[in-house]
């Protein structure tokens, strides 16, 4: 697909500092819930046309509780991350805290590795007790040391 400028110019102000951007936050030439990565700097103008490249990372789900179950699989084994940072990193923010164990429970049903997603204070979470000994089985015996940037994982 191929859009004009005023979409394309807003992607560029927008972009230059963060890398990236939902461009459903783009008028009038709107492509609603897409991520856009810009992939190589350099000045547009008129009449230049950009391609845009459908299906190059995974479709991200919209609804938070399966936004959950999805990004699960980007913890890696041997990792953890904070309930805080997770929240933050589906999108959801921390007001979203009390709906979490139902999310996690539905996680845990599938088989996810729900036990990586700690506390804040890096403890086991109510959705799993069991964390701190399939911690181990992983081998972390400090979760301190096994803090993972999921945000990054997932976006950049």
């Amino acid at each position: 697909m191929s859009y004009g400028m005023d979409a394309l110019s807003y992607l560029l102000e927008n972009t230059a500092t963060s890398g990236a951007l939902f461009m459903s936050r783009m008028t009038p030439y709107e492509v609603p819930g897409y991520l856009a990565i810009v992939v190589q700097g350099g000045t547009l103008g008129k009449g230049t046309t950009a391609s845009i490249q459908l299906g190059v990372y995974p479709k991200v789900p919209e609804d938070f509780r399966a936004r959950c179950v999805w990004a699960l699989d980007y913890i890696p084994q041997g990792k953890v991350v904070t309930v805080p940072d997770f929240l933050d990193a589906i999108g959801a923010g921390v007001t979203y805290a009390q709906t979490l164990p139902r999310w996690m429970a539905t996680a845990k049903a599938v088989g996810k590795p729900v036990h990586r997603v700690l506390t804040t204070n890096l403890t086991a979470p109510s959705w799993c007790s069991e964390a701190t000994a399939m911690l181990v089985d992983e081998q972390v015996f400090d979760p301190r040391n096994a803090r993972f940037d999921l945000t990054q994982e997932l976006w950049f």
